[in-house]
């Protein structure tokens, strides 16, 4: 933060501009065995961090809230996460049920020449989180007190310009909130298409029963044991040989997304024996498949400038002629692949889903004509998902960088 305070604003703590800055009760005041089924609700971390004051299913008596009500929330209220992942923060606004704060927030109450928005975005602001960082000595987890917060050093211009700060930037939040709304839409018709098309196939007016169900008449019923040429595990190496001048680099479950693919950049490098490296490289269009935790998460390889391999906790598929890997990632997302999944995965401290076991999943097969069609259709849904999230990107982008100019007074706003 600058040593200079801009014209016209003043130089002030938290304390000074709150009526209140109060932490949750502590933990020995509310217990889950004094939760009921319904009644006053119970606000914590899971309301800050989604930012969504709605969810959540913690309430406590009557009683228990007269007895907790110096912790109750009002409109216009700051609460801040204190724990683990501190410094999130949430407004409560003029819709929201009567309730408390848990131990895990702090509760900020601003005195009435103080706009809440402001404040809020202030405090989500790197100019503040900085400040709790400094408190922490760096650390990224730890726990914030209320004592620490009052401290916090915040510069403040008249209310109305605080007004229009907090109008500008909740103006790119409303945006933003749009995009994730129509991206929510578009992912939920791509996951229905999928379904649909992998299943039932295009256009299609004459059906057969099968093993699996009703399948297109024209398609056939195989096992991945009959569409795939060979599968193997990758090899097992120690933590140790993971390096940044590694030869090779290594595919994690982390490392893949169901509706993006594999995230080639984040793959870490290991450094193996070449004839290794050689034996479990893969090819352009093997299948990448987690087999465990994340059991059944699929992907498609395409060629990189230096070799990936598979982890141990991963399978390579080379697929025949008869499939396009393409098709068979998409046909991994649907109701009739995730069942058989789960029916195979070994429940346990860790999901595990055998190789051998994945070979006797069974698919309905179109001609490779018609796979090719169906994953054109899906790419044509990703390409709006992407627009979209390069929209949502491109806010952001703006709103940071405001953010910045606008709360720390170096670009001012016109009243």
């Amino acid at each position: 933060m600058s040593n200079q305070c801009p014209n016209g604003w003043n130089s002030t703590t938290l304390l000074d501009v709150s009526e209140k800055v109060k932490a949750g009760p502590f933990g020995s005041a509310i217990t889950k065995s004094m939760y009921v089924a319904d009644g006053f609700k119970v606000y914590g971390q899971e309301q800050v961090i989604a930012g969504d004051i709605s969810i959540g299913s913690y309430f406590i008596s009557e009683e228990k809230f007269e007895e907790l009500s110096s912790f109750s929330v009002q409109e216009g209220d700051i609460l801040m996460s204190c724990v683990g992942t501190f410094g999130k923060t949430l407004l409560v606004p003029e819709k929201h049920k009567q309730g408390i704060i848990n131990p895990r927030l702090i509760l900020v109450r601003l005195k009435d020449d103080f706009c809440p928005l402001f404040v809020q975005y202030l405090l989500s602001s790197s100019l503040v989180q900085d400040q709790l960082l400094s408190c922490l000595g760096g650390g990224t987890m730890g726990v914030i007190n209320a004592t620490m917060l009052k401290r916090l050093s915040l510069r403040t211009p008249p209310l109305p310009e605080q007004k229009k700060i907090a109008e500008i930037l909740s103006g790119i939040d409303i945006l933003v909130s749009a995009e994730q709304r129509k991206r929510l839409k578009i992912s939920l018709m791509r996951s229905s298409t999928i379904t649909k098309f992998t299943r039932y196939g295009l256009a299609k007016s004459l059906f057969r029963n099968t093993s699996i169900g009703k399948i297109p008449e024209d398609w056939r019923v195989c096992t991945l044991g009959e569409v795939f040429v060979r599968y193997s595990y990758g090899p097992r190496f120690s933590a140790k040989d993971y390096s940044s001048s590694g030869n090779v680099r290594t595919i994690r479950g982390t490392d893949v997304s169901a509706s993006t693919g594999i995230r080639y950049s984040q793959v870490p490098l290991a450094k193996l024996d070449e004839k290794l490296v050689s034996s479990h490289s893969l090819s352009d269009g093997d299948v990448v498949m987690i087999t465990t935790a994340d059991c059944g998460l699929t992907s498609v390889f395409r060629e990189q400038e230096i070799p990936f391999i598979c982890s141990a906790y991963a399978v390579r598929f080379t697929p025949g002629k008869m499939i396009n890997p393409d098709y068979f990632a998409l046909f991994m997302q649907s109701e009739l692949a995730l069942r058989q999944v789960d029916s195979f995965t070994r429940k346990g401290t860790v999901a595990n889903l055998p190789g051998s076991d994945v070979m006797k999943i069974k698919l309905p097969l179109p001609g490779i004509d018609e796979q090719n069609k169906i994953v054109q259709i899906i790419r044509s849904i990703d390409h709006q998902i992407k627009f979209i999230d390069n929209q949502i990107d491109s806010h952001k982008s703006l709103q940071k960088s405001l953010s910045t100019d606008l709360l720390s007074g170096r670009k001012r706003v016109s009243i």
